[in-house]
C-alpha cells in the first residue's frame, strides 16, 4: 500500500510539473527579437522565464488558477513570467477574499 501511495504521488508531481510546459528558448528569441541588444535580452528573459518556472514548481497552485493563468501565459505565446504573475494574482485575490 505504502509503495503504491509514493508511486501515485510522484505520478501526480510528475503531470503538475509538466502541466505547464513552454519553450523557454524560442519565447524569449522571439521577446527580445526587437531589443537594441538582443543577445543580452535574450539572456535575461531566459534567466527570469527559468526562475518563474522553478518558483511555480513550488507553489501549491488551485487547479482552477492553473488553468486560467495557464490559459494567460499561452495567450502571450508560452510565458512562466506570464503564468507566475498570473498566479500570484489570483493567491492574491483569494488572500484577499478571506
Amino acid at each position: 500500500m505504502k509503495r503504491t501511495m509514493v508511486c501515485a504521488f510522484i505520478l501526480l508531481s510528475a503531470a503538475v510539473a509538466t502541466a505547464a510546459d513552454f519553450d523557454i528558448e524560442a519565447y524569449c528569441k522571439d521577446a527580445s527579437k526587437e531589443a537594441p541588444d538582443r543577445h543580452q535580452a535574450e539572456q535575461n528573459c531566459q534567466e527570469q522565464e527559468k526562475t518563474a518556472k522553478e518558483r511555480l514548481g513550488r507553489t501549491d497552485i488551485p487547479s482552477a488558477a492553473e488553468s486560467r493563468c495557464n490559459e494567460v501565459a499561452k495567450s502571450v505565446g508560452g510565458s512562466y513570467r506570464a503564468m507566475d504573475d498570473c498566479v500570484r494574482q489570483q493567491l492574491s485575490n483569494e488572500k484577499a477574499g478571506d
